[in-house]
């Protein structure tokens, strides 16, 4: 099932079960992304509405980036003055930022990246330097989109 199709069939499901935080979070969400990816448009004007974890990925990371910003903002503003409305509001922030993270894919391991830099590093034969990170980076993207740390990549490249 595609991260849409999931993202969908809990906020039906929070319909039923009468879950408003839900519903709200993943509903706001929802209207956002399409808004974003139809750029406007109407639906009818695409058929049915069902995009790939690729556009759905990018959307979800920046709306979580979005919620650790506006949440650091709140931080920051501790003191003396900090009412009950402000400590909720950051209670149901970091809830919204959990909820939405569980829906990106996890992330490899440390050890399953190596195993597997490890792989493309012999199928590259001669290639070294930034042919060879072009190549181990290339195939990382077909074979797992979104699932490493390019930057971990980079590193274990770079080792001998």
């Amino acid at each position: 099932m595609t991260i849409f199709k999931q993202l969908e069939a809990d906020w039906k499901e929070s319909r039923i079960q009468q879950d408003s935080f839900k519903l709200t979070t993943l509903g706001t969400f929802l209207s956002d992304m399409k808004a974003k990816i139809l750029n406007g448009m109407s639906m009818s004007v695409y058929g049915i509405y069902n995009p790939k974890d690729e556009e759905v990925i990018p959307h979800l990371k920046s709306t979580i980036k979005g919620l650790k910003a506006g949440l650091e903002l709140a931080e920051s503003q501790k003191g003396s003055d900090e009412t009950h409305v402000v400590v909720d509001y950051k209670r149901k922030i970091r809830a919204e930022i959990l909820l939405l993270e569980s829906y990106l894919p996890q992330k490899l391991s440390e050890e399953e990246l190596k195993q597997i830099v490890t792989n493309l590093k012999v199928a590259a034969g001669a290639k070294t330097g930034g042919a060879l990170l072009g190549f181990v980076m290339g195939e990382l993207k077909k074979g797992y989109p979104n699932l490493y740390d390019a930057s971990l990549v980079r590193s274990l490249v770079e080792t001998k």
